[in-house]
């Protein structure tokens, strides 16, 4: 006869536990208490959740707006929910959590930080805007989808995604902070005109109008956050002490922005279909590759003894951010009936950074110790036997020319 549960097996009646009532109570006791099957999925299911929050309720965002599309295209009022409440929140947040205090530490590297800011900005939306006007040539995909990978890679860093995966990968965080944040700061005004000089001023969209909204959905409440973040220890303290809810919280809106938007692409209908979004990520997936593999070999070429800046600089240089992009083209776009699909290329260029980036950063990191590994012994086998002895080491003389004790 046998009794298992988990850790625990009872082969036959003799056994020694069953001989008192108080060793079976142990049993039973520790059998209660030991994991059950249904609790350890539901440990792993809260732990994918909270590693995946963003993703999960983004794609669980789209979902739910097609079941209903009314419900966020009309009645919950999205010209004002989404484009301006869930906005505010987004860039308040931002502004009440980010570390601008970081900037003396790696501000001094002045050459590192102007090849990721120009990478990210420049080299990536020049790629991606010669690349996108390729594949409408060549009839891949629609004129609406170029133009939103290209939205999408004017946008600035994303910052924790960046930090995480810079750390993962035994990279230099403190350049990674600086850059991210920085990156977020300057994309305030720089995104916008980039994304204008590209793709030119629509008929939707009024440019007087567009700066007044970046003015005060964007600007305004990011210099509030950064003003409690700086000047008021206790808006600090309290920051830091629901830096989780304040995460959530910035998620949550995120996802709602998303759920509005397309409830609207449901309630009016698209002129796209889904195969022309299945080839685009496919493209896309291809675009950030070469584009993340370009990176590493300019960052290798131009900073060959600093491993840490070249795992850093992958990640910073082609990490496109959520929380500034969707706000960010809602903003820009809120009355252009291809409002979904200017989004739609950054739903998928965040997602497809971090899955590649958990793919590549343990190699990365393996890459890194080899190197670091590599200059520390170069630097003992470079160094000045004269400056040892001035430091007190002395060379000894050989054993074999002591003279021999008899």
């Amino acid at each position: 006869m046998s009794f298992y549960d988990g850790s625990f097996a009872l082969s036959n009646m003799d056994s020694p536990i069953l001989d008192g009532g108080e060793n079976l109570k142990v049993v039973v006791e520790s059998l209660q208490k030991s994991p059950s099957c249904f609790d350890t999925s539901w440990e792993r299911l809260s732990d994918f959740f909270n590693r995946n929050s963003l993703v999960v309720l983004i794609f669980s965002a789209i979902t739910f707006s097609y079941t209903y599309p009314p419900l966020g295209a009309v009645y919950l009022n999205p010209n004002i929910t989404a484009s301006w409440v869930a906005v505010l929140i987004i860039f308040f947040v931002s502004g009440l959590g980010m570390r601008t205090e970081e900037f003396s530490k790696s501000i001094k590297r002045i050459r590192f930080n102007l090849f990721v800011q120009t990478y990210n900005f420049f080299v990536v939306s020049i790629f991606v805007y010669m690349a996108s006007r390729l594949m409408v040539t060549a009839e891949l995909i629609p004129q609406s989808l170029a133009d939103g990978l290209v939205i999408c890679s004017c946008l600035p860093q994303a910052i924790n995604t960046v930090i995480v995966l810079t750390k993962s990968a035994g990279g230099d965080e403190a350049a990674s902070i600086f850059n991210s944040a920085f990156s977020n700061l300057s994309g305030i005004i720089l995104s916008p005109l980039l994304i204008f000089c590209y793709l030119g001023v629509s008929s939707h969209v009024d440019m007087g109008e567009v700066f007044v909204k970046l003015f005060l959905k964007v600007a305004i409440p990011i210099t509030i956050g950064q003003l409690l973040h700086n000047l008021v220890v206790a808006a600090k303290t309290w920051a830091l002490d629901n830096k989780l809810t304040l995460k959530k919280t910035q998620e949550s809106c995120m996802a709602f922005i998303v759920f509005t938007v397309f409830s609207k692409l449901w309630y009016n209908g698209s002129g796209t279909s889904a195969l022309d979004v299945v080839v685009m990520g496919a493209l896309q997936c291809c675009v950030q590759v070469i584009l993340m593999a370009w990176a590493w070999l300019s960052l290798r070429l131009l900073f060959p003894e600093e491993p840490k800046l070249q795992a850093a600089g992958i990640f910073n240089c082609t990490c496109k951010t959520m929380a500034m992009g969707i706000p960010l083209i809602n903003t820009l776009y809120e009355d252009d009936p291809n409002l979904v699909f200017y989004t739609l290329p950054l739903l998928i260029w965040y997602p497809l950074t971090i899955i590649l980036g958990i793919f590549i950063a343990p190699n990365i990191s393996m890459y890194v110790k080899r190197q670091e590994q590599r200059l520390l012994s170069e630097s003992f086998d470079n160094s000045d036997p004269q400056n040892d002895a001035e430091e007190g080491y002395v060379e000894m003389e050989p054993v074999a020319n002591l003279p021999r004790i008899t």
